[in-house]
């Protein structure tokens, strides 16, 4: 049995000591980065019959960033996809924190827009055919459930309609979900 008291013990005992101690600072320092959950976005209406469209963050531009846009601030999120052999773009703004947004056609009718609350979706042409689609906001709820510093997740769900067709005359219903990582906070410009 070793006995506590013993000089040679405390010896090994001391000078393992500092390693001990770095080795559990630079473990705290370590922080796992976070992993985001699943986007995607359930359509109805139109030529869509509750379709589920699977997104991921887009690989470059204002993907998933915090803007200082004069004394307001607000986050891009712009997530991408696939649907019938068609790239699908679809764009999330809304104030950066954690809450409910409503999100309405906020465009005057020169068609500029009056705040920075949107949403857009957009889906591309066939080659072959003229069949691309884009639609704007009808009223729009956007719940924002989670929302980190730089490095963490921006997450929360989407449910309302969106409008569609040369005078935004035919509804599309939309639900989904969305999880991303936060950005470095960036000026508009």
């Amino acid at each position: 049995m070793i006995e506590i008291l013993n000089p040679q013990f405390m010896i090994r005992y001391i000078l393992c000591l500092p390693f001990v101690l770095v080795s559990l600072f630079v473990n705290a320092q370590h922080t796992v980065p976070a992993k985001p959950g699943e986007n995607f976005i359930t359509l109805t209406g139109d030529r869509f019959k509750n379709e589920k469209i699977i997104l991921t963050p887009h690989a470059t531009g204002y993907n998933n960033l915090w803007f200082d846009n004069g004394k307001d601030k607000f986050t891009d999120i712009d997530l991408i996809g696939k649907y019938d052999g068609r790239s699908v773009d679809f764009q999330l703004r809304f104030p950066g924190k954690d809450s409910t947004y409503i999100i309405e056609n906020n465009r005057t009718s020169t068609g500029s827009q009056q705040n920075d609350n949107n949403c857009l979706f957009l889906m591309n042409d066939k080659d072959t055919y003229g069949d691309g689609m884009g639609a704007d906001p009808g009223s729009l709820k956007v719940i924002v459930t989670r929302y980190d510093k730089v490095g963490g997740l921006i997450e929360g769900s989407i449910d309302g309609i969106l409008n569609t067709g040369a005078r935004n005359n035919s509804v599309l219903k939309i639900s989904g979900k969305f999880s991303v990582i936060r950005d470095k906070d960036k000026k508009a410009f």
